[in-house]
């Protein structure tokens, strides 16, 4: 469970600040052009039989 934690807080998801319980960031609305590019990618990435690391990590390399 920490490192799940540890894993929201480092992608900015949670704050974890000492002494406090986790609470959920706000975050702003990602837009709607966006997100039907990421759901296709997505897609293509299953279909393909890509892992989510695999399909983060090729992503992250044309970034």
């Amino acid at each position: 469970m920490a490192k799940a934690y540890t894993e929201l807080a480092d992608c900015g998801i949670i704050d974890t600040g000492a002494g406090r319980a986790a609470r959920v960031k706000r975050v702003k609305p990602i837009p709607e052009p966006l997100v039907r590019a990421a759901k296709t990618y997505a897609d293509e990435a299953r279909r393909l039989g890509a892992s989510l690391d695999d399909a983060f990590n090729a992503l992250c390399a044309q970034w």
